[in-house]
């Protein structure tokens, strides 16, 4: 896939489909710098949507790492050095608002089916996937985190929590909300020192299988 520096995975908005049948597309907005997106990496049925597109990006992103080492004991040394065991999965958190407030393209009933579709897409990647064989079919399906320019990987969502803020009088229907996210990279494959000096945090679809 062709890559470009708005889109560092190849991966062009227009391949990921965006509409719910019945509820509409996913949100998104009109006229704005390349967005965070978030694609399901396995097929879930045909009947949701496999991507959300941030309506805004997130104003913050947290990033952490942590490493781990093992203060080896030795008689009468004045220190424990320090034996390398391993590094933890990158995880970031973040928040993305969506708003049926805010003019996109569409209708004000389709903005509010596009942000409750992104509702539903978040919550659904928290849940186990449908007729699962194993423990690993049947667990939550990773998500292909991209932040153009800066991030590609593939991601468990950890934690999601939703502040709603605003509602329809007359529906009750919700037209504004916050989702708080912690998403953590999954991989099976190495990466080292010179791959992160070489590539950052762009990973691609890479990592899902190979060597250790």
């Amino acid at each position: 896939m062709a890559q470009s520096p708005s889109d560092p995975t190849g991966l062009a908005d227009s391949a990921f489909p965006k509409e719910r049948p019945g509820k509409g597309t996913i949100a998104t907005s009109v006229g704005a710098p390349p967005r965070m997106l978030m694609r399901a990496v396995s097929d879930l049925g045909g009947t949701q949507p496999i991507s959300v597109l941030a309506q805004f990006n997130p104003t913050e992103l947290e990033e952490n790492l942590e490493t781990e080492f093992f203060p080896v004991p030795i008689i009468g040394m004045s220190y424990q050095p320090l034996q390398y065991l391993f590094t933890k999965n990158v995880k970031f958190n973040f928040e993305l608002r969506f708003s049926a407030m805010q003019p996109y393209g569409t209708t004000f009933t389709e903005a509010q089916d596009s942000i409750i579709a992104a509702h539903d897409f978040l919550s659904a990647m928290c849940y186990p996937r449908k007729n699962g064989e194993s423990i690993e079919t049947g667990a939550p399906t990773r998500v292909l985190f991209v932040w153009p320019g800066f991030v590609s990987m593939v991601c468990v969502i950890r934690s999601l929590s939703f502040k709603f803020t605003r509602f329809d009088q007359q529906t009750g229907r919700p037209l504004e909300f916050t989702a708080k996210l912690g998403i953590e990279e999954a991989r099976v494959s190495r990466i080292d020192a010179a791959d992160v000096i070489a590539n950052g945090t762009v990973r691609g679809t890479g990592g899902q299988g190979g060597g250790q």
